[in-house]
């Protein structure tokens, strides 16, 4: 099964929970109100023998009849296009009931045919009756009068539902509050000033694919302007709570397991994680999940320290949420660099043919995590040879500010991986003369700008230069690169993917998002537990004797060892590419069988052991020569210098143990047995 059909086949389950949502949305109150008439009915039976006992049961069950019919049509009458159209069909009820009701006789007052009279008449009548001013209505007569009376019946519903509809929000958030209390779902609070587009598309996503689930929104009373018309917004993706309501966030927000600070304001953010977190300090809780947005790595660190000083005191995970890491990250995940043009896989021997020229437009926040990520999804042994695949990057922007922070802090890792930066503007003449003679080079090419029409334009301009050196863009065959342009505005995006209204839609459209926003990328729990499953095999691994569990081994460790975690089960969908397989499709006798030879389980283990290099000097570390090492060393790793001795080639490896007394085949072992332990992590859901 291809990457496509996995995909196809994760939606369909998601389809599933939709229907099995909506069906449980309809039946819900039809199960409701059936139990009101059976009440009612129970109350008839029992009048005749028990009078006062029927009539309160009676009452009873019409009285939640009322209340659940107009709960249950809430979120409906909240939208103003419903309240027009059923006036339109009550007034339109009204006005053929009168029609062909007797009228009286106001022939002489008008002008006209007889049947254009009584039309007017009609309209009259049914504005006077709908809008009540005229005193009492008359009892209907005649063969339609039952169309009277359902007029008058359905006038007077509609005028308490839209009554309720305005003023009823108090109403309908206790009942809610009520239901998620009864039924136990889980909860996820959302803490904002006012919810945003990213908070809503989140809780959307969170509605549409898991049934048990319920959202939140506690926002500050005095940012609420209106919160019945934010109320209507929110629809049922959440239930709107303000902050200086005790007893509720007590209630229900004490009671979620997952809290999402994702403001623009990355500093109310935590300050609002340390206040949850001090009121969670006084009662007791389950294991918790906050979600932290924060900006750029120039924070990471204090947010990383910040993090780690609240996880050691409590049974907290605290998840640091970076949009445009997330970005890079769909980005690789769904592209990766394996499948580019002039890339080919010899699963035979683990190894692949080609090499990788990328050309990176664009050195914001979301180009710097696109290198970062870019760089580790890159490394490969090359077939034929004992060496890396060649690997270069080109990056493109007329701000030099951030080219010298990086050169300076990632200096060792500029060097190790070719990264060149250029300081040119994408808008001028120069820019496509500079890059002409080198375009046939690239199998990559990414814009990612900060601006929509810019990334277009540019890509256009490309393409252009392209067509006079017979280069051609895609996935294809004949395919010499593949050009990813970013698009942020989620309405151009979908237009340009669509092939009747897009007919170039060989090229990728990332940094939309609404596919950040969701849950698989936000609350992604699968890659967590396969995050804590490396991170038990490897402290099994050195301590053998120790019994080890998940969960208190995972509480343990740095907020780096975690994301390195996470990047080393991110990083195995490699592997299986590179052993003929995918995730879908992955079979661990098969497993097993392909990695018996010798000779592929040390490339896999090689792989491994680059990826791991590459991650570590993209975070700043850099390489600690053995000449360089102490007498007094007793790890490979300095942290105080940010450096480690094992940023080396894999057959030196044997040599740093030595080095530090340590069997010499301790760690090129500690990368066979994570190979051999892909069935344990792939297989965990």
């Amino acid at each position: 099964m291809s990457s496509s059909n996995h995909d196809n086949k994760r939606e369909v389950e998601r389809k599933k929970i939709r229907r099995t949502r909506k069906l449980l949305t309809v039946a819900m109150p039809l199960i409701l109100l059936l139990e009101c008439g059976l009440l009612w009915n129970a109350g008839f039976f029992l009048f005749n023998s028990f009078p006062l006992t029927g009539t309160v049961i009676m009452v009873l069950g019409l009285l939640c009849f009322s209340c659940i019919a107009i709960l249950s049509m809430m979120q409906y009458l909240r939208r103003t296009r419903v309240r027009i159209l059923l006036f339109l069909v009550i007034f339109v009820i009204g006005c053929l009931a009168n029609f062909f009701s007797d009228l009286p006789d106001r022939s002489e007052e008008m002008t006209g045919g007889t049947t254009l009279s009584r039309i007017l008449i009609s309209y009259c009548i049914s504005i006077a009756e709908f809008f009540p001013s005229r005193g009492r209505y008359d009892t209907p007569s005649g063969d339609f009068a039952w169309t009277k009376l359902l007029f008058y019946y359905l006038s007077c519903g509609f005028s308490i539902s839209i009554v309720i509809a305005i003023w009823g929000g108090k109403i309908t958030n206790r009942w809610r509050l009520f239901l998620l209390r009864f039924l136990r779902q889980k909860r996820n609070v959302f803490w904002c000033d006012v919810p945003s587009r990213k908070e809503i598309m989140l809780a959307n996503d969170i509605y549409l694919n898991s049934i048990d689930e319920h959202s939140i929104f506690s926002a500050e009373e005095a940012s609420i302007d209106n919160a019945s018309e934010l109320q209507e917004k929110l629809n049922y993706l959440g239930h709107l709570l303000c902050l200086r309501k005790p007893m509720q966030i007590h209630k229900v927000c004490l009671g979620a397991t997952k809290h999402f600070f994702l403001t623009d304001d990355y500093n109310w953010n935590i300050r609002m994680a340390n206040q949850l977190w001090e009121k969670y300090q006084t009662i007791p809780h389950k294991k918790l999940d906050f979600y932290v947005r924060f900006s750029d790595d120039v924070r990471k660190a204090w947010a990383e320290s910040w993090a780690e000083g609240i996880q050691k005191k409590a049974s907290i995970d605290i998840h640091l949420i970076n949009e445009a890491a997330l970005l890079a990250r769909i980005l690789v995940n769904r592209y990766p660099l394996l499948k580019s043009p002039k890339v080919q896989i010899m699963d035979k021997t683990g190894k692949i043919s080609g090499h990788f020229n990328i050309l990176l437009l664009g050195f914001g926040e979301v180009g710097k995590a696109i290198l970062r990520e870019t760089i580790c999804d890159g490394q490969f042994l090359q077939s034929g040879s004992d060496g890396r695949i060649p690997f270069r990057v080109d990056v493109v922007d007329r701000d030099p500010a951030s080219f010298d922070l990086w050169g300076a802090f990632f200096e060792d890792a500029m060097e190790e991986y070719n990264v060149r930066f250029i300081q040119e503007d994408a808008c001028t003449s120069a820019f496509y003369r500079r890059i002409e003679p080198e375009l046939s080079s690239y199998n990559r090419i990414v814009i990612a700008f900060g601006d929509d029409s810019l990334n277009l334009e540019t890509a256009t301009r490309i393409k252009m230069l392209a067509r006079r050196k017979d280069i051609v863009f895609g996935n294809s065959a004949q395919a010499s690169a593949r050009m990813m342009i970013r698009v942020s505005d989620s309405t151009t995006a979908k237009v340009l993917r669509d092939p009747t209204q897009n007919s170039q839609t060989e090229d990728v459209f990332f940094g939309v998002l609404d596919e950040c926003y969701c849950r698989d990328v936000i609350i992604n729990e699968t890659l967590d537990r396969r995050a804590k499953i490396i991170n038990r095999n490897h402290i099994a691994q050195t301590h053998p004797d120790m019994e080890s569990d998940e969960d208190r081994e995972w509480k343990r460790v740095s907020m780096f060892e975690r994301e390195k975690a996470r990047s080393c089960a991110s990083g195995m969908n490699n592997l299986l590419l590179l052993a003929g397989m995918n995730e879908a499709t992955f079979d661990s006798g098969k497993w097993k069988e392909t990695i018996s030879s010798g000779e592929i389980l040390n490339a896999l283990a090689e792989t491994e052991h680059m990826r791991w290099c590459a991650f570590l000097m993209m975070r700043g570390i850099r390489k600690w020569p053995l000449s360089e090492v102490g007498d007094d060393a007793r790890k490979p790793n300095d942290i105080g210098h940010m450096r480690h001795a094992a940023l080396t080639d894999f057959r030196n490896l044997p040599e740093v143990d030595r080095r530090f007394n340590r069997d010499p085949d301790h760690l090129q072992d500690n990368n066979r047995k994570l190979v051999q332990n892909v069935p344990d992590v792939i297989t965990t859901k």
